[in-house]
């Protein structure tokens, strides 16, 4: 997608008739009840080639995912009037940001500050921050650069770090929060986030904030005749088939000296 994309773009920019290119993301489309998550690859993926090697600069990258939500959408893939307006808004603010020649865009978005990340679980991570503004007033600016490495984060190495995907900044001073999943059990990572505004302005570096993940837990199967685990004892409801253990009554419990538990319910298991 990302090659094709890029030289789409390049094609287009060299024309001299076109001075600006507003690529936009993909508003959300629900899947069997949920946001079809191939939308969410695509979108970062265009995030990617704006950071990492744009083909022209004068792209500005337009956070239409987030315009629109789940509950806006009438049959799941089209917008209600509310969805539309809000996509017309996000225009209207990138555009409006790029023509205004009388007062040319030329002041980065403020620092980002943390306000705090911790562990989640032990393979996701959350982190909070203030929105920055922009232009030195109560604007909003256009887009962030989260990422993330297990070392230490400047500006020297930023580009290193692996590119998270997130949603558009919001009015200055709020906090916003995202999690990173797909981490490793009891790692430590670094992670740092700037600001972009639609004139292609980036803001400075943030501070690179240390946070690690939690533990992971200890899961352990067995078809029951592990000869290292001789005292487990289960009531009459229960069974081994096929190296599973099965029952044929809810609420039976599986109990072993130690004081671990396990219940199942039907054909789940839960360990207590």
């Amino acid at each position: 997608m990302a090659g094709k994309m890029q030289t789409l773009l390049q094609n287009i920019a060299q024309h001299q008739s076109v001075r600006y290119i507003l690529v936009c993301k993909i508003i959300p489309k629900i899947v069997e009840g949920e946001a079809e998550p191939k939308i969410r690859e695509y979108n970062a993926e265009l995030e990617k080639m704006f950071f990492d090697n744009p083909p022209s600069d004068n792209i500005t990258v337009v956070d239409m995912y987030s315009a629109v939500t789940l509950s806006q959408l009438t049959d799941g893939v089209h917008p209600n009037n509310t969805g539309y307006q809000n996509m017309a808004l996000r225009y209207e603010q990138a555009i409006s940001d790029l023509i205004d020649e009388t007062n040319p865009d030329d002041n980065p978005p403020s620092r980002i500050a943390w306000k705090q990340g911790y562990s989640i679980n032990s393979q996701s991570i959350r982190l909070e921050w203030f929105a920055p503004s922009d232009d030195g007033a109560a604007r909003s600016a256009n887009i962030y650069e989260l990422r993330y490495a297990t070392f230490n984060l400047n500006a020297s190495n930023f580009k290193q770090g692996k590119l998270v995907s997130v949603g558009k900044p919001g009015a200055p001073g709020s906090v916003q929060k995202t999690d990173v999943t797909n981490l490793l059990p009891d790692q430590s990572y670094f992670f740092a986030i700037r600001a972009w505004d639609a004139s292609g302005n980036v803001g400075p570096l943030s501070e690179s904030i240390f946070v690690e993940t939690s533990v992971a837990g200890i899961e352990y199967c067995t078809d029951f005749g592990d000869p290292d685990l001789p005292d487990w004892s289960a009531s009459p409801q229960y069974e081994v088939v096929d190296s599973n253990l099965v029952n044929s009554q809810s609420g039976a419990r599986l109990d072993r000296p130690g004081g671990l538990h396990l219940h199942c319910l039907q054909s789940e298991c839960l360990i207590g």
